[in-house]
């Protein structure tokens, strides 16, 4: 079970059964998921809202083409950009494992 820490907050999780897509978002209204058919699946952990020692960000990225969302903590986005994936941010700050 996931433990709220301080300093965290919920990572919530929707999804979409035409695209097969997963987005996920620390906005407790889903941002624009509810309205672009996504269905809300509950939390799914907690994820940091500052960086902390031992803590990286986690990057989203968006596919528009192929409606899929991509999250990494590869701050190039690891293959995302060469195949049309636009950056959308950091979703939060998780802890790396050491």
């Amino acid at each position: 079970m996931a433990v709220h820490a301080p300093d965290t907050t919920p990572l919530y999780r929707w999804y979409h059964n035409s695209v097969y897509d997963h987005f996920y978002t620390t906005a407790p209204g889903g941002e624009l998921a509810p309205g672009l058919g996504y269905n809300y699946e509950g939390i799914s952990g907690y994820i940091y809202t500052i960086q902390i020692p031992g803590s990286v960000p986690l990057y989203r990225w968006y596919h528009n083409g192929v409606y899929d969302h991509f999250y990494t903590t590869d701050p190039s986005g690891e293959l995302a950009p060469g195949i049309g994936y636009n950056y959308e941010g950091i979703t939060g700050y998780i802890l790396t494992s050491q």
